[in-house]
């Protein structure tokens, strides 16, 4: 894929880093562009004093980039030479790409389709489950709903983490939906009560910044998100004398939930319960990340031949180009504001 030129960007990271030879350094830039988020480079950037030098980008500038070298094959990044920018405002961006300038979110769609789907009473056997899961939302208040669910990986925008556990909810009921009544030793409460919470953790350890950009709390790092979202379970269980034998079934499936201790998992999945939601929870991030990458390419009216999701490679099928296709079909015959 040919990069346009000039070549749009919203600078979402900065940082000054050293090379591995001594004494030369490079200035690295996240950018949010029309063709999706690129990393950027500029050479001999000043070990101190960048933030003050006017001829390096600054955090949330944006730019029209002139005079750069693709280099993305061979370092994964594009050079940017020196001088070879102009910053602009969001006004004087074509219009069809001002969206870069943008915080990203959720919309208003999908939040109302996801308050309807965690919000259903139907889904317990027992009042006191749905009280637990009531408490345990209300603990957080709004913040849930304005979290993200990663920060550079799937439902990265504000309201992502709401968006992803209701599609995480929601392929668990299709999987018991599926399931044919000879297994019906799942049990649901715990199922559906650790989809609900096993990303809950991460209004503790994420945020969007001022910017409308993901980070991670350095809690993130040290403890983890689903140290937190047990916590909240314990506690609030106990508040309700909730049985210890289903608070510990609950807390097991989020311990396990990334899959095995390798993916970052505390525990191994061992009960079925787990096992259902680490898979699930692998589709609704993998269709986040797709879907992220695809909303690049209906901005660009084309898609690659080839492209990686999570390092693993993927073609163009034919669903991706259909969808591609009736997508722009729908953006181009939006009517224009006045």
């Amino acid at each position: 894929m040919e990069l346009p030129n000039p070549l749009y960007a919203f600078v979402t990271e900065t940082e000054v880093r050293p090379t591995k030879a001594q004494g030369r350094y490079f200035y690295y830039m996240g950018l949010r562009t029309p063709v999706g988020d690129l990393k950027g480079i500029m050479w001999d950037a000043p070990q101190e004093g960048v933030d003050n030098n006017p001829a390096f980008p600054k955090l949330a500038e944006i730019l029209s980039i002139t005079d750069f070298k693709d280099d993305r094959d061979q370092y994964g990044s594009i050079k940017v030479s020196n001088g070879g920018f102009v910053r602009k405002t969001k006004e004087d961006l074509p219009e069809k790409v001002q969206w870069i300038a943008e915080p990203p979110k959720a919309s208003a769609e999908d939040m109302e389709w996801a308050k309807k789907i965690i919000g259903d009473k139907h889904l317990w056997s027992h009042r006191k489950y749905r009280t637990f899961i009531k408490r345990c939302l209300e603990h957080h208040g709004k913040k849930l709903m304005l979290s993200p669910a990663a920060t550079g990986v799937h439902h990265t925008y504000q309201g992502g983490l709401f968006v992803h556990t209701a599609e995480v909810l929601e392929l668990c009921k299709a999987q018991v939906a599926a399931t044919p009544p000879k297994y019906g030793f799942v049990n649901t409460d715990v199922l559906y009560a650790a989809a609900i919470l096993h990303d809950i953790g991460k209004v503790d350890t994420y945020k969007i910044n001022e910017i409308g950009i993901a980070e991670s709390l350095t809690n993130e790092r040290l403890v983890g998100h689903m140290f937190f979202a047990m916590n909240l379970i314990k506690t609030i269980g106990e508040e309700l004398e909730i049985e210890n034998e289903w608070l510990l079934e609950v807390m097991h499936c989020i311990a396990s939930h990334h899959g095995s201790i390798e993916w970052g998992s505390y525990k191994d999945c061992q009960s079925i319960e787990a096992g259902i939601l680490s898979r699930v929870d692998y589709i609704s991030s993998r269709n986040g990340m797709m879907e992220k990458r695809l909303q690049e390419y209906i901005q660009r009216e084309s898609v690659d031949e080839e492209f990686k999701i999570y390092g693993d490679n993927y073609f163009s099928s034919t669903g991706i180009q259909g969808y591609i296709h009736q997508k722009v079909i729908e953006k181009n015959q939006e009517p224009e504001e006045e």
